[in-house]
């Protein structure tokens, strides 16, 4: 998010598979269609945001008299609901993996970290 510009849609969604896979080793076909959609609502909260960080939340109505939200930030606002929603679909949300006792991918079981730290030597 600090620079909204390298984000990379397809990217995203490889990566996102690969999380995907990575917690619950398995994903069905509606699964990748949910990931295109997701990839689709954060690029639209990235562009939004742009324009907004550029333009302004706040902006002028009936030439100058009025001041009101700019109407993209609802459908930035939007954005943030449907995207959450879709994560928690998919149970890659926080909230999700947390109630369905996923491990995250870095986590090992205590014998494969003990192997992973290398020979013992004192």
């Amino acid at each position: 998010m600090h620079d909204p510009d390298s984000f990379n849609k397809e990217q995203f969604y490889k990566e996102t598979i690969e999380f995907l896979f990575a917690i619950y080793s398995n994903a069905a076909d509606i699964d990748k269609h949910l990931l295109a959609m997701l990839a689709d609502t954060l690029e639209t909260y990235i562009e939004y945001k742009k324009v907004l960080d550029r333009e302004g939340y706040v902006i002028e109505f009936n030439d100058g008299k009025t001041l009101g939200t700019n109407p993209l930030y609802k459908t930035m606002d939007n954005a943030v609901s449907i995207y959450i929603s879709i994560t928690n679909e998919l149970q890659i949300s926080l909230k999700a993996r947390l109630e369905n006792g996923a491990k995250e991918p870095l986590e090992m079981d205590k014998k494969f970290a003990y192997l992973m730290k290398g020979p013992n030597v004192k």
